[in-house]
């Protein structure tokens, strides 16, 4: 029996928090990113959990996201580079919106 195919989209959402003030004021000059999971077709499984690994800079994360979910890295400092891996998931296809990057002020 042939398996329904769906396409897994992994969102990375990047968001720059900075905050202008007085002078002499403290800036803040750190990035966020926002690492989303979205499953789209009929067939999909939504309690089915999805394994990711998430590098920022040298650190490397693991994270576990379902359908919908996500995860925040806050405080990341402007010029952190970035990829995202999501493990292979039978009856799955991957594909990325902003997989890997550089965040920037």
């Amino acid at each position: 029996m042939k398996k329904n195919r769906m396409t897994v989209c992994l969102m990375v959402l990047v968001m720059i928090l900075g905050s202008t003030g007085l002078i002499n004021a403290f800036a803040d000059d750190s990035a966020a990113l926002t690492v989303t999971k979205s499953v789209i077709g009929s067939q999909q499984n939504a309690s089915e959990i999805f394994q990711i690994v998430v590098t920022i800079n040298t650190t490397t994360t693991a994270i576990s996201l379902a359908n919908g979910g996500s995860m925040v890295f806050e405080n990341l400092p402007y010029g952190s580079s970035y990829s995202i891996v999501e493990n292979a998931n039978d009856g799955y296809t991957t594909a990325y919106l902003n997989e890997s990057g550089t965040l920037i002020g």
